[in-house]
């Protein structure tokens, strides 16, 4: 176990001693997705869901704490599963149900071998973007391992890739979101079953809601509708413009966030 996990493993019991470590490490996913969820949804439903969870601790302020030492621990190297490391070396999954995460040495491997630049190239002269997809994601080391690999290859994947991913498991649906978050990665996580297509809950990263990736998703959504009709009426727009009051409210705190660099202001 390396020296930042026993770190993180002993600030994190001193929340609360009486409670099993477990515990207190999903409720502190479970607060630090919402912190970065509702950034851009502005969820009042979320916020009590938080505000239920820390009234629950003898030292609420040991939160911000952990959660500053992922980030830091983020800023001194990007690519990597941290997520995935405290919850495999720290003890806090389930080696009881079979839950063993890919190490990321071997994610990286694959993903160098599934993704070369001509191939990239390719894909981002017809789309824009390139997509990855993740249907068990785990706490997302594969998305970090191929957004690793487009970035020796050359382009910045914050640009050019959008990703998908998916797990059964809240704590890895939760896990996978702050990360991508915290890498400034466009995409969307859910909370779901991919073998029967169920989903129960679904975070979109800030970076989704920023430009261009609005720019381009709002392009492609509209070529989509129009290759299926010889006209093009009213409703196809319609359809495809930010409408609804909680999709302007994404959108506008997607612009206050990230600056004309695409950088993020949070952090």
């Amino acid at each position: 176990m390396s020296e930042f996990i026993k770190e993180f493993s002993k600030k994190l019991m001193q929340a609360d001693y009486g409670r099993n470590p477990r515990d207190i490490f999903s409720d502190f996913l479970t607060m630090c997705s919402i912190s970065l969820a509702n950034v851009v949804y502005r969820d009042s439903e979320l916020e009590k869901e938080y505000m239920t969870i820390i009234k629950q601790y003898k030292k609420p302020e040991i939160f911000p704490e952990l959660f500053s030492m992922i980030v830091n621990e983020f800023e001194r190297e990007n690519f990597q599963d941290l997520m995935g490391k405290i919850y495999m070396q720290g003890n806090f999954g389930n080696s009881n149900n079979g839950q063993f995460f890919t190490p990321f040495h071997v994610s990286d491997m694959m993903a160098q071998v599934s993704i070369y630049k001509e191939d990239i190239a390719d894909k981002i002269k017809k789309n824009g973007f390139i997509k990855i997809c993740d249907p068990c994601v785990g706490a997302g080391g594969m998305i970090i391992a191929a957004a690793k690999t487009i970035f020796n290859l050359g382009y910045n994947p914050q640009q050019v890739m959008l990703f998908s991913g998916t797990d059964i498991d809240k704590r890895c649906f939760e896990m996978t979101f702050i990360q991508t978050s915290l890498l400034g990665l466009c995409g969307e996580v859910m909370w779901g079953n991919s073998l029967t297509l169920e989903t129960w809950k679904t975070y979109r990263t800030l970076f989704y809601y920023s430009n261009p990736w609005r720019i381009r998703l709002f392009g492609k959504k509209l070529k989509e509708k129009l290759s299926t009709l010889q006209e093009i009426p009213n409703k196809i727009i319609e359809s495809t413009t930010p409408e609804s009051k909680e999709e302007k409210s994404q959108l506008k705190a997607a612009d206050l966030i990230i600056d004309e660099n695409g950088q993020v202001k949070l952090f």
